[in-house]
């Protein structure tokens, strides 16, 4: 049993090393995700929509969501910036907020009056560039480090 621990804090680590450490962000991210999937899969069973290959093609969108962190994160080690990372966990904790709203607006489950029309509003009329906004933060470190 303690070589089982032990293995899997080493792996534990070592995925927590590639996402760039466990701070607020990645900690709310990891719940977000816990919450976003129980909530799907209760709201598939609710109404008898329960398949598991939806279920497994889930948690895979979850893993890859990870790597992107990661690799974001190796892209702000390697340009000496702190903006991909937290803007990709930024951008994820949108998508799996807004999962989680509509997940439990099709429980049924008491929400704040509007929640359904934020929702809404999420999914027609955010259109974020997340290109622009990294050209945008690159272009004004550049003017930072030639200013210096």
């Amino acid at each position: 049993m303690n070589n089982v621990k032990a293995e899997l804090s080493i792996i534990g680590s070592f995925f927590i090393g590639l996402i760039g450490g466990c701070d607020t962000l990645i900690f709310f991210l990891i719940l977000l995700v816990v919450v976003d999937y129980l909530t799907g899969v209760t709201q598939a069973i609710k109404n008898s929509k329960f398949k598991s290959a939806v279920m497994r093609w889930g948690a895979v969108n979850k893993v890859v969501e990870f790597a992107i962190v990661a690799i974001f994160y190796k892209i702000d080690q390697t340009l000496g910036l702190d903006v991909f990372r937290n803007g990709a966990i930024i951008w994820f904790l949108i998508c799996e907020g807004s999962s989680i709203l509509e997940n439990c607006i099709q429980l049924g489950v008491p929400l704040p009056e509007g929640s359904e029309t934020i929702l809404k509003q999420l999914k027609s009329k955010i259109s974020v560039s997340f290109t622009e906004i990294v050209k945008k933060i690159i272009d004004e470190k550049s003017a930072e480090n030639t200013d210096k």
